[in-house]
């Protein structure tokens, strides 16, 4: 803890009264997620920042009065300016927006970012779940392919756009993206536009054709 201490002194006649005051400094502690801050054109961060610990001191004033949370006090942030692609450390920056306290200790002091470049790709539209009694091979796409937009690491691993044709009377029909084996890839925007599935009629059920999939679908 500590002290600030100060006097006032009241003249009475013969004699001169003093009387002291002091204001008592406490510590409080913090636990919050740092701002990104200041990225750069075309670059993506693909990592979540961790969370620190922050001990404050403040004026007990200031602690006391009610309505104050400590979430108001400031901010944590780390700034990205001028970063390019990679893996950076950075230190722990913050905006005091309280006067009256003082940042005393911080767990992490640094912590890791994980920047990336957006880039767009084409990739193959297939269809998935299709209607009983359609072969596969007679399902028509078009187009053929879609354009997608997302942080390189993750685009790479996109080796297709599957549309979901599970139930014909939904609209707008889904799509997936997903990597070789199958599994779903999300954080990758898609802008194309539409994708139209022309199905072949089936006697006695299923009789449709040109379904349209959602526009500008997104596995964010």
């Amino acid at each position: 803890m500590a002290f600030t201490i100060w006097f006032i002194a009241v003249n009475q006649g013969d004699g001169i009264v003093s009387t002291r005051f002091q204001d008592l400094q406490v510590e409080r502690i913090l636990v919050i997620t740092p701002e990104a801050r200041d990225i750069g054109q075309g670059i993506v961060m693909v990592n979540q920042l961790p969370q620190v610990k922050i001990t404050l001191r403040i004026s007990s004033v200031l602690a006391l009065s009610s309505g104050n949370v400590l979430e108001d006090f400031l901010k944590a942030y780390v700034t990205l300016e001028g970063l390019t692609e990679g893996v950076h450390t950075l230190d722990v920056r913050f905006e005091l927006l309280k006067a009256g306290l003082n940042v005393i200790r911080v767990e992490p002091k640094r912590v890791e970012v994980d920047l990336q470049r957006i880039i767009t790709a084409e990739v193959p539209v297939v269809p998935g779940f299709i209607g009983k009694g359609v072969n596969p091979q007679d399902v028509v796409l078009e187009p053929d392919t879609i354009v997608i937009e997302g942080p390189e690491r993750i685009i790479s691993n996109v080796k297709g756009a599957m549309v979901l044709i599970k139930d014909i009377n939904e609209n707008p029909l889904p799509l997936l993206l997903i990597d070789d084996d199958g599994k779903e890839i999300s954080g990758v925007k898609i802008i194309s536009e539409d994708v139209r599935v022309i199905l072949p009629a089936v006697a006695g059920e299923n009789g449709f054709n040109n379904i349209d999939s959602g526009k500008n679908n997104s596995n964010d």
